[in-house]
C-alpha cells in the first residue's frame, strides 16, 4: 500500500503542476480526478494522511478560530514610487553607489501576502504576512491549493519541459538544470492571486445567492482564503505565486537565480519578470505593464524593482522599489452609506453617490462598499472624495487612501433590529431571524424580478404592501395568493398576476431551488444541485449529510443547503406539495449544460461577451481566459480568428452564436405559456 501510495504522490504532484501551475496539462484532467480517487480509497483503507498527501486539496477539517504565528523575518516592503520623475530619482541615488544596476522587475497583483515555511522539503506551515511581524496560521487552507507543491521538488532531478522552453522569455528565468538543493529549512514569501474572470465569476454567484459581493480583488482572495473551513478555499479558484525567500538560500547569489531556483522546485513566479540592466529597460518594463494591464488576465496595481544582486554599499530598505499605478476611476462624493438586507440575511453596505461640484463627469448613484481586510468594510466618511469606476458586476469604489472599519457596520439588523451573527472569517454581517421583514422584502424582490418569475404585475411598491399588509414572506406565499388582493392593493393588476400564478405553476426542479432563497444557493448552485437529485422527491428524502457531499457544488453552497435542510427543509417541501405545483424534473430540462466544463468565449456576440459568460457560469460552466489544453468548449463569434485557430490546434470544439443562443433558450428554464 505504502508503494501504491509513494507512486500517486509523485504523478498526482506531477499532473497537478502541469494544469495549476504550467497550465500545460499533458493527460487529460479525469486522469487526475482518477488517481485522486484511488488515493482517497488508500487513506480509507487504512492508510495515514501524510503532510504531503493530495487529499489536502479536498480541504481539511472546520476550526474554531485562527492562530497567530510570529514571523521569523521581518518584511520590508521598500519605497513607492508613482512617476517616471520618482522613478528616476530613486535609480539615480542606487547608481550613485552602485553603478550599472541590474534589476529583476515584477508585475503585481492585488492579492495577499503569505510565508510558506518547508521542512526537509515538506509544507509544514502558511501564515498571512499580517502587519510583517505576526500572522495568522492558514496551513490547511493553503495546502487545499493546487498551485501550491507540498513536498519540493528533491535536488538532482530535471525540470526542463517544454512549456519552459516556449515561454521563458515572457514567464521570466528557466527552471535550473538539475535542481538545486533546499535548505531543512525554507521561508517562502509568496502572494495569493485570482484571475479577473474568477473574481467576476465568484461575485455574480454571490450576488444571486443574496449575499454582498466582494468588489476588489484583495477582498475576495482574502475572503477566500481566510475561511475558517478550508474546504471553501478549495473551491475558490486561487493561485499562489513565489515572490522569494526571507534569506537566500546556500549557492543562490542572485534574484533571478533565486526565482529560477523557485521554479525548480515547484512554485509558479509572477507572470511578467524581465531582468533589466539600467534605467531605460526599467522604463521599457513600466510602459510594457501599462500597455498590458487593461485586458492582462490578472488585475494588475504596478510592479516592483529589486535589486539582482545583493549590495553592502546600497541600503537594504531601497533595495526593492514598489511601482504604483495611479487610481483609476471617477471621484465621486459619498453621500451617504446605508445597509440592505439580503434574502439569505446578509447585510449589504451601500453608498450613495453623487458627483463633486467641481466636476462635470457623470458617476453611479449608487455602489455597494467593498471589502477591504479579513473582517472589515472600506471606510467611507460622509463628504469623503472617491474614486469609482465601472465594474462587470457593480461600480467598484477604490480603496486608495482608505481603511477597513469594523464600526461602520451596524450591530442590529436595519429591517427588524435583532443582533446580527458575526463570524470571524467574514466581513459581513447576517441576520438570522427568518421573519425578518427585510429578507422577506428581498425575497419577493427576487423572485418577481428579472432572474425569478418576471411578475410584471408586482411593482416594488406593490411588493412592499404585500410584505407589509398582507404577510406574504416567500414565493410559496405568492403562488397562494388570491388575485383579488393583489388587485385591491393595485387596481387593474390582478388579472395580469393570475395569469402570471397560472404559468407559474409549473416550474424547472431548479427554478424552484432557486426561488426558494436557500441560504447560499445561486442560480450556479440550484442548477447543481437539480442535475445531482433529478426529481423533487430526492429533495425530499435528502439528509442534510448528504448535500454536503453534492459533486461540483461549492462548499458554501452546499452548507447551505444541508443547514436549510436541517432547519426547515422537510416544512417547505410538504408545502410544495401543498401548493400544488408541477415540478419538472432534470430528465426533461436539462438544467447545467456546461457542468464540469471549461468554457471560453471570444469574438463579439450580439449578447455581449460578459452576458455570454455569465450564462456559461449559471449554467455548471468554468469561464477561461483563453484556449489551451484545458478547453473543453470555444463559444465563437466574429473577430475571433486567433482563439479558433487555437481551438483547431488543440481539437477544443467550436460552437457559434447561434448555437449557443439554442441551448441556452432550451435549458433557460423559461416559464411555458
Amino acid at each position: 500500500m505504502e508503494d501504491r501510495a509513494a507512486a500517486l504522490k509523485r504523478a498526482i504532484a506531477d499532473q497537478e503542476h502541469r494544469i495549476f501551475v504550467l497550465e500545460h496539462p499533458m493527460q487529460p484532467r479525469r486522469e487526475l480526478s482518477r488517481m485522486m480517487r484511488e488515493y482517497r480509497a488508500l487513506e480509507a483503507a487504512g492508510l495515514p494522511r501524510a503532510p504531503d498527501a493530495p487529499t489536502w486539496r479536498d480541504g481539511a477539517q472546520a476550526r474554531g478560530s485562527f492562530q497567530r504565528v510570529i514571523h521569523d523575518t521581518g518584511w520590508d516592503d521598500g519605497p513607492a514610487v508613482q512617476s517616471v520623475a520618482d522613478l528616476k530619482a530613486v535609480h539615480a541615488q542606487i547608481a550613485l553607489r552602485e553603478p550599472d544596476p541590474v534589476y529583476v522587475a515584477s508585475a503585481t497583483m492585488p492579492g495577499v501576502e503569505v510565508v510558506l515555511t518547508y521542512e526537509g522539503g515538506v509544507l509544514t506551515r502558511a501564515a498571512l504576512r499580517g502587519d510583517g511581524v505576526t500572522g495568522e496560521d492558514v496551513t490547511d487552507n493553503v495546502r487545499a491549493m493546487a498551485s501550491v507543491p507540498l513536498r519540493l521538488r528533491p535536488a538532482g532531478t530535471i525540470t526542463e519541459s517544454r512549456i519552459t522552453k516556449l515561454t521563458r522569455q515572457a514567464l521570466g528565468p528557466a527552471t535550473l538544470t538539475p535542481v538545486p538543493p533546499f535548505p531543512p529549512q525554507l521561508h517562502v514569501r509568496a502572494v495569493v492571486a485570482m484571475r479577473t474572470l474568477d473574481l467576476t465569476a465568484l461575485d455574480r454567484r454571490r450576488v444571486d445567492a443574496g449575499d454582498p459581493p466582494y468588489i476588489l480583488p484583495r477582498g475576495a482572495v482574502m475572503g477566500s482564503l481566510r475561511r475558517l473551513d478550508p474546504k471553501v478555499t478549495a473551491t475558490r479558484r486561487l493561485k499562489l505565486f513565489a515572490l522569494g525567500c526571507a534569506e537566500a538560500p546556500p549557492g543562490i547569489d542572485s534574484e533571478w537565480q533565486l526565482l529560477g531556483a523557485l521554479k525548480s522546485w515547484g512554485f509558479a513566479v509572477l507572470p511578467v519578470t524581465w531582468r533589466c540592466k539600467g534605467l531605460q529597460e526599467v522604463l521599457d518594463f513600466v510602459a510594457a505593464l501599462q500597455e498590458i494591464a487593461p485586458t492582462f488576465e490578472y488585475p494588475l496595481e504596478g510592479g516592483t524593482l529589486c535589486l539582482n544582486k545583493p549590495s553592502a554599499l546600497v541600503d537594504p530598505e531601497a533595495r526593492r522599489i514598489r511601482l504604483v499605478f495611479p487610481a483609476p476611476g471617477r471621484a465621486a462624493l459619498v453621500k451617504k452609506t446605508y445597509f440592505a438586507v439580503g434574502r439569505g440575511g446578509a447585510i449589504l453596505p451601500v453608498a450613495l453617490l453623487a458627483k463633486p461640484p467641481d466636476s462635470d463627469l457623470a458617476v453611479p448613484e449608487r455602489a455597494p462598499v467593498p471589502v477591504v481586510g479579513g473582517a472589515g468594510i472600506l471606510d467611507l466618511p460622509l463628504g469623503e472624495t472617491v474614486r469609482v469606476r465601472p465594474g462587470t458586476v457593480a461600480p467598484v469604489i477604490m480603496e486608495e487612501g482608505l481603511a477597513p472599519k469594523d464600526a461602520l457596520q451596524p450591530a442590529h439588523c436595519p429591517a427588524c433590529n435583532a443582533l446580527l451573527f458575526v463570524a470571524s472569517d467574514d466581513p459581513f454581517r447576517v441576520c438570522v431571524n427568518i421573519h425578518c421583514i427585510g429578507r422577506a422584502r428581498a425575497r419577493l424582490l427576487h423572485v418577481a424580478g428579472p432572474r425569478g418569475l418576471r411578475m410584471q404585475s408586482l411593482a416594488v411598491r406593490v411588493v412592499d404592501r404585500l410584505v407589509t399588509e398582507l404577510g406574504v414572506r416567500d414565493v410559496l406565499d405568492l403562488l397562494a395568493l388570491d388575485p383579488s388582493r393583489v388587485d385591491a392593493l393595485a387596481p387593474g393588476a390582478g388579472v395580469r398576476f393570475e395569469e402570471e400564478l397560472q404559468a407559474a405553476r409549473r416550474l424547472p426542479l431548479w427554478r424552484l431551488l432557486y426561488l426558494l432563497a436557500i441560504p447560499q444557493i445561486s442560480e450556479h448552485a440550484a442548477r447543481v444541485v437539480a442535475h445531482h437529485l433529478v426529481d423533487f422527491t430526492r429533495l425530499e428524502s435528502l439528509h442534510p449529510q448528504e448535500a454536503l457531499q453534492i459533486p461540483d457544488l461549492p462548499a458554501e453552497s452546499a452548507l447551505g443547503l444541508s443547514r436549510w435542510l436541517e432547519a426547515e427543509g422537510a416544512r417547505i417541501c410538504a408545502r410544495v406539495r401543498q401548493a400544488g405545483l408541477q415540478i419538472v424534473d432534470a430528465r426533461e430540462d436539462f438544467p447545467a449544460p456546461f457542468l464540469g466544463q471549461n468554457v471560453v468565449v471570444a469574438g463579439r456576440l450580439a449578447r455581449g461577451v460578459a452576458q455570454a459568460g455569465d450564462d456559461v457560469e449559471r449554467r455548471g460552466g468554468v469561464l477561461l481566459a483563453r484556449v489551451g489544453r484545458l478547453t473543453d468548449l470555444l463559444i465563437c463569434g466574429p473577430q475571433a480568428e486567433r482563439e479558433f485557430d487555437t481551438a483547431a490546434m488543440y481539437n477544443v470544439p467550436v460552437v457559434d452564436e447561434g448555437a449557443f443562443d439554442a441551448l441556452v433558450a432550451a435549458t433557460g428554464g423559461m416559464i411555458r405559456r
